[in-house]
């Protein structure tokens, strides 16, 4: 049986990396029954001051938070700034959010919604702002739908259609079934003609309502109301930026890490706007080293990446309005790629300082799961990169923070990084450290391994989008989270992380004789070496943590639970 510390290794998985990735969880204030978020230490990072919180809100999918506030729903940024307004349903809520992330042009999308001042309908973007004004006693359900164009809407008593801008294009004399059939034969016409998102109007808290609107709030019956005609310019309160993509021309082969894209954009107030970008659907960091832009010419670094790149611009102005997206795919022409393989496995069992209790197998298994990554088939990899070995007196605190700097530096984007820790870990004055053989109790502040310095590398090493999976063997493996049931998630594993912990908080995570290892490691080891193989022969992900799971617990009769959890999905990790 090990004889561990304590071991919090779970700590590893929490995104205390750059602001942004820092993981957030919703608590209910017990004073005032209000919703906030805390960070990973437990402290308000968001105060309490919500009604409610959806369960996605902050999650590895939503970067946002979906949250409840005087009875109607919007969406927060991790600084608690209302990102989407506050006047949505819950679902709709979420729909916005998931809008804004996304890219999608303001106006593309409209919510009805009932103006709780005046009871009448109108219509919002999903960012929550007013595109149409709310002057309509009713609205139809499907109202601006998917795959409708236009919103039956009941005017002074009587049932018509408008279409984005506001403007009748079936007259309001109809019931409220006949003007839905009647907005339907409009679409199907020859008359019919979309409103593009860029000319449907965003009503900020400082947008004047022009005139023509001010004319349309008084209409009567017999002159329904008109948003400005197809050949009025739009105010430039409402008038989104034009961006146009002037070179590379689509299809353009690359090479190299750096991209220069030229492009022209116009705005209403004739500033130059801030341009967002995304490349293969993920926002593109504009602050990362390398990233440049000089008038209007943006020099991208672009990890090299077999077939197509699709790169998305995004023109933003001063007011806070997007252009339509525009769109430039190019293509890599540069040698075939493969991602490589890299290993940091450590193994203390023998330390310095008599206080620390000493482990039988810490050492042996961190050297087994070497030898077994570095025997595996490399078919898929285009290297396994020498793997970086700690055990014993080698793993010092300065030669441990090395090797993670060492392994960070060296992976590249969709590389597989895979750590392997067995040791003992403890907590000092509300710090969580992995003692290194020169750790000394007491005083680990000076002498252990701060789990900050590990995030350091984890950090890197997502941010450079290589997969990474972290394997613990040790006791109370699911201590800091009170994990006490495999079916309990715990939600704090990072994008890009796969973790598997040998037991949970209540249990010990055991050594058989027989094999000169623990029982999890030996599970690892021997899905390692085929037995965690698919229908086509291959060790996968999913496949390694069923025979792991599986292993575990026959081999201890149920007393030891593995956790795993998967923010990656199912990939071969190594061929036939």
């Amino acid at each position: 049986m090990k004889k561990l510390l304590l071991f919090c290794f779970l700590y590893l998985l929490l995104p205390a990396t750059a602001p942004a990735q820092t993981a957030l969880r919703a608590v209910q204030d017990p004073d005032t029954e209000l919703w906030g978020f805390v960070d990973a230490r437990g402290e308000w990072a968001i105060a309490p001051a919500f009604e409610e919180c959806h369960p996605y809100s902050f999650s590895s999918g939503f970067r946002l938070g979906s949250v409840k506030y005087k009875g109607r729903w919007g969406c927060i940024d991790r600084k608690g700034n209302f990102v989407v307004r506050p006047v949505f349903s819950y679902g709709d809520s979420y729909l916005a959010g998931q809008h804004l992330l996304e890219g999608t042009p303001v106006g593309r999308v409209l919510y009805r919604i009932q103006d709780r001042d005046t009871g009448k309908w109108g219509f919002v973007n999903h960012l929550g702002n007013w595109a149409i004004l709310p002057r309509y006693e009713d609205c139809h359900p499907y109202s601006f739908g998917e795959g409708f164009n236009f919103a039956s809407v009941k005017y002074r008593g009587k049932w018509g259609c408008i279409n984005k801008k506001g403007v009748f294009v079936v007259k309001p004399v109809f019931s409220y079934g006949d003007s839905y059939l009647a907005g339907m034969e409009w679409q199907n016409s020859p008359d019919y003609a979309a409103v593009p998102a860029s000319q449907v109007a965003n009503y900020t808290s400082d947008s004047p309502v022009p005139n023509q609107e001010q004319t349309a709030l008084a209409a009567t019956p017999a002159t329904p109301p008109q948003a400005p005609a197809g050949n009025t310019p739009l105010p430039a309160s409402v008038t989104p930026p034009v961006l146009t993509i002037l070179s590379p021309k689509n299809g353009t082969g690359y090479d190299l890490d750096e991209v220069v894209i030229r492009y022209e954009a116009k705005t209403a107030d004739g500033q130059a706007p801030e341009i967002m970008v995304s490349i293969d659907n993920e926002p593109y960091d504009m602050t990362a080293k390398g990233v440049r832009r000089a008038g209007n010419e943006l020099r991208l670094k672009l990890s090299p990446k077999e077939g197509q790149r699709r790169i998305q611009l995004i023109a933003k102005d001063s007011r806070g309005l997007n252009s339509e997206p525009v769109y430039l795919t190019l293509q890599y022409t540069g040698q075939q790629l493969k991602p490589a393989l890299h290993l940091l496995a450590v193994g203390v069992g023998q330390y310095d300082d008599p206080n620390i209790a000493d482990l039988d197998h810490a050492a042996k298994d961190a050297k087994d799961v070497a030898r077994a990554i570095a025997e595996a088939n490399p078919a898929g990899y285009r290297s396994i990169e020498e793997p970086i070995l700690l055990t014993d007196a080698q793993a010092t605190a300065v030669n441990l923070k090395t090797a993670l700097m060492q392994l960070a530096g060296s992976v590249r984007q969709d590389d597989v990084a895979v750590l392997y820790f067995s040791g003992h870990g403890a907590q000092e004055h509300d710090e969580t450290y992995f003692l290194s053989s020169d750790a000394v109790a007491g005083n680990l502040y000076a002498t252990a391994v701060n789990f900050n310095d590990i995030r350091t590398a984890m950090r890197i090493l997502v941010d450079k989008h290589c997969r990474v999976l972290v394997f613990m063997d040790a006791c109370h493996a699911g201590a800091l989270y009170n994990t006490k049931s495999i079916s309990r998630t715990l939600q704090f594993a990072q994008p890009g992380v796969i973790g598997f912990y040998s037991s949970t908080t209540s249990q010990q995570s055991n050594e058989a004789e027989k094999w000169q290892n623990g029982v999890f490691t030996r599970a690892l080891l021997d899905g390692l070496d085929g037995k965690a193989r698919d229908g086509q022969g291959n060790i996968t992900t999913l496949e390694l943590e069923r025979y792991i799971k599986t292993t575990v617990d026959r081999e201890t009769e149920g007393i030891q639970t593995p956790i795993v959890e998967n923010n990656v999905g199912d990939f071969i990790l190594f061929y036939r």
